[in-house]
């Protein structure tokens, strides 16, 4: 009997992540399953578990996502004029954006206080991302002569 191909392994992580989406919003991070998540996606657990080894990956997994879609867009309003104007962008497309999305998506701000419990380095990995393009506004102000910042000792 001919075996059926097996998915390359990106096509199965974004169909698991696709259904683990669907489980998470419907149910909340509780509620979502290893055992139920391996048999929506045909797999046996153990599959699963080669691609997330705990529940908290696959959470982790699909809040990088959603972080990196809002990154993209804060970037998008953000992106030209002086750095003064680009800084007012930025901050209010953050913040707009991001309660945009959690008011939409309240369990994410779950996923995101269990992320920051269990895996800080993780969440702050997550936050550094954003961060990474304000100081890139914040440099071009400096070196047009827009902003005057010191540097910050370290704690």
């Amino acid at each position: 009997m001919a075996r059926t191909a097996a998915k390359p392994t990106d096509e199965r992580r974004d169909e698991i992540l696709h259904v683990a989406e669907a489980h998470l919003l419907a149910g909340g991070y509780k509620k979502m399953s290893m055992a139920a998540l391996s048999k929506t996606c045909r797999i046996s657990p153990a599959h699963l578990y080669n691609f997330f080894p705990a529940k908290i990956d696959i959470a982790a997994a699909l809040t990088e996502r959603e972080c990196r879609q809002l990154i993209a867009a804060v970037r998008d309003q953000s992106r030209t004029g002086k750095p003064v104007h680009r800084l007012k962008r930025f901050l209010i497309a953050e913040l707009e954006l991001t309660f945009a999305f959690l008011e939409e998506n309240p369990v994410y701000f779950e996923v995101l206080e269990r992320l920051g419990r269990e895996r800080p380095v993780e969440a702050n990995k997550l936050l550094a991302a954003g961060r990474l393009y304000l100081s890139e506004i914040l440099d071009a102000g400096c070196a047009e002569g827009r902003f005057m910042l010191r540097d910050v000792p370290a704690a």
